[in-house]
């Protein structure tokens, strides 16, 4: 039986957050960007990709090289992801954000079409079932807003934005709050003398992970806080591709995988089976993803020994569901054939 005709159709988007995200560089309230609509038979395929100012995407480019694989792709049977990932990457290089929108539209169709929950098709070994948990992220905010968070929520791990002057006092005061663990996240906020004052002063308390502490630059920082510390650090902006596996170990001790950053499913799972030969932490992480875009990543998360996959909950007009995270962050994996989630717009 031959395999269907893909047709290829392309939507921006804008979603709204319910209130602004502060991180050590930026703030917003909105995020711009595309989503790819992939249709065989009765079957179709969502992925999401957005605009990002660190890593200098905005939804213009998006669009066009978006635009640029509609013809390839309409011209292809549908294929393994892998196959067609190749075949996209020869076309237009290496686009990240771009090939992760595909990407994460073409496991979801070609799963559906194989009536298989995505996961299931995933060259993965097999794994131990366990509960896993989201964080809660905590945005830099007054310190009473922050702390208020650890009182709306009841989760098991927070998340705190820090990168400020008053990062010590914001910790204790955390701490002194609730019976919660912590995970921090600085954003390249922080200078080598801090990190080291940072993370002696909170060990052996309830923060277990730091990410990306430092620079990007700052490899040989990284190397130095990593032989004083026994806090995990985990790298975000200093890890985009596979290949960054080996520059990142001698100062991390694990990396965030995000689709849209490394550049969709398909990437991730040759970092997944790199990182576990290599020993070294997994983390999936996200953006400003809806359900759409959240529910592939969560695909990935019994693969993870971190997880921070609740930026659905931070957006006032999701146009999906699907994605269920406990009152105490226990994530439940998504149902269903596909990526899991249910789109509400059509």
């Amino acid at each position: 039986m031959a395999s269907p005709k893909i047709r290829f159709r392309l939507e921006p988007y804008r979603v709204d957050l319910f209130k602004p995200f502060r991180i050590s560089r930026d703030v917003y309230d909105h995020k711009l960007g595309m989503r790819v609509f992939l249709e065989a038979g009765p079957h179709t395929g969502i992925g999401e990709t957005q605009e990002h100012v660190f890593y200098g995407v905005r939804q213009a480019g998006l669009k066009q090289k978006l635009l640029d694989l509609k013809p390839l792709i309409e011209s292809q049977d549908l294929v393994h992801p892998a196959s067609m990932y190749a075949i996209m990457t020869d076309a237009i290089g290496d686009h990240p954000f771009v090939l992760a929108a595909v990407d994460m539209a073409y496991w979801d169709l070609y799963a559906r079409v194989h009536h298989k929950p995505t996961r299931e098709l995933l060259d993965l070994p097999r794994v131990p079932e366990r509960k896993q948990y989201s964080t809660w992220t905590i945005t830099i905010d007054t310190e009473d807003a922050m702390v208020g968070e650890t009182k709306k929520h009841n989760y098991k791990v927070f998340k705190v934005k820090l990168g400020t002057e008053n990062d010590m006092r914001i910790m204790e005061l955390l701490l002194s709050e609730t019976d919660a663990d912590f995970y921090v996240d600085a954003n390249c906020g922080w200078s080598l003398d801090k990190a080291i004052e940072f993370t002696r002063a909170f060990r052996g308390t309830r923060l277990r992970m730091i990410e990306q502490p430092l620079q990007t630059s700052r490899i040989r920082d990284m190397q130095s806080l990593k032989d004083q510390t026994d806090i995990p650090l985990i790298a975000d902006e200093s890890f985009i591709h596979l290949e960054d596996l080996e520059a990142c170990q001698p100062g991390f001790d694990g990396v965030n995988i995000k689709l849209l950053k490394c550049g969709g499913l398909t990437p991730a799972i040759k970092i997944i089976r790199k990182a576990m030969e290599m020993e070294m932490d997994l983390m999936v992480g996200c953006m400003t993803e809806s359900s759409i875009g959240i529910s592939a990543a969560m695909q990935i998360v019994p693969w993870m020994k971190y997880a921070d996959v609740d930026s659905f909950m931070f957006i006032r007009n999701d146009p999906a569901t699907g994605c269920h995270v406990a009152t105490d962050g226990e994530i439940t994996l998504p149902g269903g054939n596909g990526n899991g989630y249910q789109y509400l717009l059509e």
